[in-house]
């Protein structure tokens, strides 16, 4: 179990950021444009957290994986606790 340490309003960059994410995967049909937001979108996340470590980053990583918006609910309840 992690400590916690995400801040409120971290967690709504990435609440923000996974908006982004979800629409272009949901709207956008060519994958390299897809890919190009999924990364920009990792890199937004991880300035946010400079200090982070390997298990953080691995959590907040997970965002890439995501395409679905069942994906992407799971991976904001899975930043919860």
């Amino acid at each position: 179990m992690l400590k916690p340490f995400i801040r409120n309003h971290q967690y709504n960059l990435i609440k923000k950021q996974a908006g982004l994410q979800q629409h272009a995967c949901g709207s956008v049909s060519d994958p390299k444009v897809v890919e190009s937001v999924r990364q920009d979108v990792w890199l937004r996340i991880a300035r946010a957290f400079p200090d982070a470590g390997e298990p953080e980053t691995r959590l907040l990583g997970n965002i890439t994986a995501a395409g679905t918006a069942e994906q992407f609910h799971h991976y904001l309840q899975s930043l919860e606790p």
